[in-house]
């Protein structure tokens, strides 16, 4: 149960950091979160939007489909992948 709790405190920890544009510092909260809960959808959706942030389109591409495996209800998950999708097929 510990670990849940250490999990929610990454992802607002992480959250915090992106709000501040501080992507990286964003990436490296999040990434704990995912060493305790691997198959956390939440936080491979919240690395996504970061990567996305940062313009790495096929980092975000590639977390929101790992997130949608995971749970396949996460809507912003597919919201954003649908966007990216639509973009690289514009180009």
């Amino acid at each position: 149960m510990k670990d849940k709790k250490k999990v929610e405190e990454l992802i607002e920890q992480g959250k915090f950091y992106f709000l501040n544009k501080q992507y990286d510092e964003a990436i490296l909260e999040f990434q704990k979160a995912l060493e305790l809960d691997p198959r956390n959808a939440r936080v491979l959706y919240n690395l996504g939007v970061i990567y996305e942030s940062k313009e790495d389109i096929e980092i975000a591409k590639t977390l929101y489909n790992k997130a949608l495996e995971i749970d396949p209800k996460l809507s912003e998950a597919q919201k954003h992948l649908d966007k990216l999708v639509g973009t690289s097929e514009e180009e």
